[in-house]
């Protein structure tokens, strides 16, 4: 999942943003993920999984480009599967 949400997508680098006071801070988290059965794998599409990060004309982010908190704490992620 990181590969195909933080490597490999235009819009932000996680699902989740966390700001810690810890020595090392991440920042971006990828807690959000697909989970298929082996069967099913096939009919997943890597290019159609995004990270949401805008509903029309709202922005799900703040003005610092992280999710914002009175939206959700957490971007959501669209996927397509085919038959």
């Amino acid at each position: 999942m990181w590969s195909l949400l933080g490597d490999a997508s235009d819009g932000p680098p996680g699902s989740y943003y966390y700001s810690q006071s810890e020595h090392v801070t991440y920042f971006w988290h990828t807690f959000d993920q697909v989970l298929l059965r082996p069967d099913v794998l096939p009919m997943f599409q890597n290019d159609t999984l995004k990270i949401i990060d805008r509903v029309g004309e709202l922005s799900l982010l703040n003005n610092n480009g992280i999710p914002d908190k009175n939206i959700s704490d957490h971007l959501p992620i669209l996927f397509q599967l085919t038959c």
